[in-house]
């Protein structure tokens, strides 16, 4: 991870950086996310401080984020509880943050969270298989394909995500010695 940032929980009070970075992640890659920026743009500053709020202190959901020591948002990371399982949402890191292990660090914090609240419950994401970064991150930490695929909800048909799962019963430990 970079010296020169810092990896925390989400703060209620961070919802115009967080709206920021969230803005930026979908300006810079959009072929990486379900959303738009024109979609989340328009959301009202009552959605941003709900999504900030619960990021920070939902009992089945967390956000993380990686800072600089002036401030800014340069990373982030989620995890909701969703039907069946958790599931990792909003990965990013910055380009030109890129590279310094703040993506696999960001993902290990969730990950300890999940270990720590909710023991061995399947972890699961999605992830457009083009982002060759983002999957070798992703297996590094335990995630395989699983063979589920669909079309990206804003996309104009040709952009699919494939479906990872990890393990339930692998745990931090085992996934860093890899």
């Amino acid at each position: 991870m970079a010296s020169s940032t810092n990896l925390r929980r989400l703060l209620p009070e961070d919802w115009p950086a967080f709206r920021e970075l969230r803005l930026r992640a979908l300006a810079t890659d959009p072929k990486a996310f379900g959303s738009s920026v024109a979609r989340e743009t328009a959301y009202p500053e009552s959605r941003w401080k709900e999504w900030a709020e619960r990021g920070a202190h939902g009992d089945r959901q967390a956000t993380f984020v990686a800072e600089t020591f002036d401030h800014r948002l340069v990373g982030m990371a989620g995890i909701f509880h969703g039907e069946d399982d958790f599931q990792v949402w909003g990965m990013w890191v910055e380009p030109s943050f890129r590279g310094q292990g703040l993506a696999t660090s960001l993902l290990t914090l969730l990950i300890e969270w999940l270990d720590g609240t909710f023991p061995s419950s399947p972890l699961r994401l999605e992830v457009n298989p083009d982002q060759e970064a983002a999957v070798r991150t992703y297996r590094k930490a335990g995630f395989e394909f699983t063979g589920r695929r669909r079309t990206m909800g804003h996309s104009s048909g040709d952009l699919v995500v494939c479906e990872m799962s990890r393990p339930s019963n692998l745990r931090r430990e085992e996934f860093l010695r890899k």
